[in-house]
């Protein structure tokens, strides 16, 4: 089943899910508390994973001044969702989630303010206000992108922000004063290896998040916004270009017809929407995409997800 986060006319967050990803069902509406609209709920869902019989979606607001929050969703069967409004003082949206060492573990933030917070239930949350990771040089702290593999968490921020951890508990930063690391803005796990992508065409590999190899640039404009691991090859996901590899070195290029910012992959179907979530699109082949027709009175602004 395919999982979209998306936003309603209102900016209220919503779920949607499709067995094809062509047709979407809403399964989810955030609403406001009370007619209290610092009381509301989440804008949209940003981060998606599934563990311990659970899925988990994570969101929430990063305007602090009109309801910023941290939200965070679970559900068993893919249509009933519930689970924890955070609010507190420089408050945000949680924007990525991931499984590993038997929990999970969401990171979010806004601006300079960046916080995680973990779950063994997806019900239950550590307090994202008291688990701060703010120690890092450049404005922006928050952590983007989180996955898990080779027994050790991966995070990557905005300035160029790397970290990592044994347990989703405690993290270490990957400071590069010298800026020899190239910035990264996608990150996937697959194969015994991180890949991450970056603008203009960038890929590299790390098995542990310190040491990063295989760099390698492509086009200019060609920002990869979408790594993903299907299962038998990474597939990155660029402005107007395909990148496929089986192992994050050896790569071959094609070109592509969308401009993605999201993707995923499920069922031998690749979905992606662009930076807004007004256009959105299924292919084959993650070279040729054909448009899906609009969900009325929503765009899908937050992440896509599949889990069979």
């Amino acid at each position: 089943m395919f999982y979209a986060g998306a936003t309603d006319k209102k900016t209220f967050g919503c779920i949607y899910s499709s067995a094809d990803g062509a047709a979407w069902k809403l399964v989810h509406q955030e609403k406001v508390k009370d007619g209290n609209n610092k009381e509301r709920g989440a804008y949209g869902f940003f981060g998606f994973a599934r563990g311990n019989g659970m899925l988990v979606a994570v969101g929430g607001g990063d305007n602090i001044s009109k309801g910023g929050n941290a939200r965070m969703l679970a559900s068993k069967d893919g249509i009933t969702w519930d689970g924890p409004i955070w609010r507190f003082e420089n408050n945000g949206a949680m924007t990525c989630v991931t499984f590993g060492k038997d929990r999970f573990v969401a990171h979010g933030g806004e601006g300079p303010f960046a916080f995680f917070s973990t779950s063994k239930d997806g019900k239950d949350w550590s307090d994202p206000s008291k688990s701060r990771i703010e120690k890092w040089q450049g404005w922006e702290k928050m952590v983007r992108k989180i996955a898990f593999g080779n027994d050790i968490f991966l995070g990557l921020g905005a300035t160029r922000r790397v970290v990592t951890s044994g347990d989703g508990l405690t993290w270490k930063d990957h400071p590069d004063p010298e800026r020899t690391r190239p910035p990264f803005i996608s990150l996937a796990f697959g194969n015994g290896v991180f890949v991450v992508g970056g603008m203009h065409g960038l890929r590299a590999t790390s098995k542990d998040g310190e040491r990063w190899d295989n760099v390698v640039k492509g086009e200019v404009g060609e920002h990869i916004n979408e790594i993903i691991w299907t299962g038998r090859e990474f597939v990155a996901l660029g402005i107007e270009a395909t990148y496929k590899s089986p192992d994050g070195v050896t790569w071959t290029k094609a070109v592509s017809n969308v401009r993605p910012a999201r993707g995923c992959y499920g069922a031998g179907t690749f979905l992606c929407t662009n930076l807004r979530g007004t256009d959105c699109y299924r292919s084959e082949d993650a070279i040729n995409w054909k448009p899906i027709p609009r969900v009325a009175d929503c765009f899908f602004s937050g992440a896509f997800a599949y889990f069979d």
